[in-house]
């Protein structure tokens, strides 16, 4: 199978694989220490390498019970790359895995799943029916029509012939699984369900779907497809006629914080616009957890031919902290603005949070779209409290359309929590029974309201994802150009401890030989022809040693400019660190954190003390101070193991 490995590989990653594939031969029993180091390089993020281990254990050993498993990994690897990415290159890829897992072990527990996986990718990420339809039949002859797996497939054909149009065939495979299953709640509610999915869009005829729709409630009133009955209900029967159904969504949030300055272009009101949206789900946006989420205290290093240089995290700390707290985000803007409108009620539709910048008061804002109204035509916009503001939406695009940091009109983004699908499954609020004594409210012509509760992520989540995620940090070794963390502090160590045991060398005085009597007699003297003189010689004996090489002080010369900003850049980091872990602990109860924030101050320390040292010296002086050399070396090894300690602790 072939991967878009190209871009990832290194010369690095080249030489690992194939020490992996040396060893995949030559033990006998290698797999399932290699479906392990596989599982530990999906979780340091090096995807390439992992599905190149993979594919390995399917090619060599086809037999092993891991074979199976590595194929059901490269599937979802591929998948989730392919919908983060939008590469459809990569999302076929996954079908192709899990059509092979099934073929080839057909009899395998995953050999259902995965063909049921391919199916979905084909029909709703590729929009290939006709590769999906193949997949569900395959499904239907693997398990027979009569067996539970088998009538999914079937009303998974179903729901592909109303997307075809063809009413007909969706119709006979839907009323088929309602006389083979009648009496199974699950298979039933859902044929009875697309059912009147099918009279609604396909036939047009909205007595029966209506009719199909309440059957599903009357029936299976605690099933999802009744919740869904009720949605297509509520739009049927307030929908605009001969137009688009109307309706009104509004996401239910938690309290924002009441002073959060998002207003302008720069940073600091981007990284609060992501306060707010963390705080609607009701994680906190204290600066330092976002400092500890975007990785940026556990991230320090050094080049070792331009020690000055300040080794900054090179991806963006804004994702990072998103990532941390388990969201996905896309950015969308430019085009039109009917088009930008729609994208908004669609971010809204499926459960999103969706961040806008626009023009309030004459200064670009970020806000919380927090629901609209079609029939209305309306937007709720939420930037502080409990309460939001609902405005004209019309009114309120043409504000909408000033450029914003990502350099585009109408910036919508989007931030897609774990669990959310494209196509939501929203449920009508009822109307509040009135309290006794008052007068019922009038039933009016309305669009119904569809509320999404957003239920709280807890703080442990994004704090145990940057934990994990710190811990593979710290331990990286980098690039020649750009040594890391641990790498970096062990690199200068040894360096500085060479340098040192150079300078020992060149300035200790030769140590002349001694006058000692020599165990071998001494020739008979002869006095007329000798070629021995006897009388000693006044000139002085040099005690000075030849010259030597001075490469180790040299290159300790060269590093030097790292203890300037580049130290003092590497203590805030640390201290930052220790910071983050002290919160961590108070709000997980978690004593690692707090050992780990002692290591933390250890580190900062020990090279705060190996800083004061250096302003005592001069790259010029180093030969002559070998004491002072070994003393930089001392720190920088107490710096190393306290940060692979705090990396272990954190892991």
């Amino acid at each position: 199978m072939r991967h878009l490995y190209s871009r990832a590989l290194t010369g690095t990653a080249v030489v690992v694989v194939l020490g992996l594939f040396l060893k995949l031969i030559l033990t006998p029993d290698p797999v399932g220490d290699f479906f392990l180091q596989a599982g530990r390089l999906e979780a340091s993020g090096a995807t390439g390498r992992a599905l190149m281990v993979y594919d390995l254990i399917v090619a060599r050993h086809p037999n092993s019970s891991y074979a199976p498993r590595a194929l059901v990994r490269v599937g979802d690897l591929l998948s989730t790359q392919g919908r983060q990415e939008g590469d459809k290159e990569k999302l076929k890829q996954s079908v192709d895995a899990y059509v092979k897992l099934a073929r080839s072990y057909p009899k395998d527990p995953f050999a259902v799943t995965a063909l049921q996986n391919a199916g979905s990718i084909a029909a709703q990420d590729l929009g290939d029916r006709s590769l999906a339809r193949g997949i569900y039949a395959q499904i239907i002859r693997n398990n027979g029509q009569d067996s539970e797996i088998g009538a999914e497939a079937v009303i998974k054909l179903a729901r592909l012939s109303i997307a075809d149009g063809d009413g007909k065939r969706a119709q006979g495979l839907l009323q088929e699984v309602m006389r083979r299953w009648n009496n199974n709640p699950t298979l039933a509610a859902e044929a009875q369900y697309f059912l009147g999915v099918c009279y609604e869009t396909v036939f047009r005829k909205r007595d029966y779907a209506t009719r199909a729709y309440n059957e599903v409630i009357a029936r299976f009133p605690k099933s999802q497809w009744a919740g869904d009955a009720r949605e297509r209900l509520g739009l049927l029967v307030f929908g605009d006629r001969g137009g688009p159904p109307t309706r009104r969504v509004l996401l239910n949030i938690q309290s924002l914080p009441d002073e959060i300055d998002t207003d302008g272009e720069s940073d600091n009101a981007m990284w609060n616009a992501l306060r707010l949206a963390l705080a609607a789900r009701g994680l906190s946006g204290d600066t330092t957890l976002l400092q500890g989420y975007s990785l940026s205290p556990f991230y320090a290093g050094l080049n070792p031919n331009n020690a000055g240089e300040i080794i900054s995290l090179n991806t963006d700390a804004w994702s990072n902290v998103v990532a941390a707290a388990g969201f996905r985000f896309s950015v969308k803007g430019g085009g039109q603005e009917q088009e930008a409108l729609r994208d908004l009620q669609d971010s809204l539709d499926a459960a999103q949070l969706p961040l806008v910048y626009w023009q309030n008061e004459g200064q670009g804002h970020w806000s919380l779209a927090i629901g609209y109204d079609s029939e209305r035509g309306e937007i709720m916009l939420q930037d502080r409290g409990a309460q939001f503001d609902t405005l004209a939406a019309k009114t309120w695009a043409t504000k909408w359309k000033v450029p914003s940091t990502f350099k585009k009109t109408y910036t919508l983004i989007s931030l897609i929590a774990p669990g959310n699908t494209p196509n939501p499954k929203l449920t009508p609020t009822p109307i509040p029974s009135p309290m006794p004594g008052n007068t019922p409210a009038p039933i009016v012509n309305g669009p119904p309201t569809f509320v999404w509760g957003l239920a709280p992520i807890k703080e442990e989540v994004p704090i145990g994802k940057t934990a994990d995620r710190a811990a593979t940090l710290l331990l990286r070794n980098g690039t020649p150009n750009r040594l890391l963390n641990a790498n970096a502090l062990d690199f200068l160590a040894n360096a500085f401890a060479a340098a040192a045991r150079e300078a020992s060398t060149a300035s200790a005085p030769e140590v002349l030989p001694t006058n000692t009597p020599s165990p071998i007699p001494a020739p008979e003297e002869n006095t007329e022809n000798s070629i021995y003189d006897p009388t000693p010689t006044s000139a002085p004996v040099d005690a000075t040693p030849a010259p030597t090489p001075r490469e180790q002080i040299a290159r300790a010369e060269k590093l030097w400019p790292f203890w300037n900003a580049p130290v003092k850049s590497w203590i805030a980091k640390r201290r930052n660190a220790a910071q983050w872990c002290r919160l961590a602990a108070l709000k997980t109860n978690n004593s690692r954190f707090t050992r780990a924030a002692e290591l933390f101050i250890q580190s900062a320390e020990a090279l705060e003390i190996a800083s004061r040292t250096t302003k005592t010296l001069s790259a010029a002086t180093l030969a002559d101070n070998p004491t002072a050399l070994d003393s930089l070396a001392a720190s920088c090894r107490k710096a190393r193991d306290a940060e692979r300690e705090a990396a272990n602790i954190l892991g």
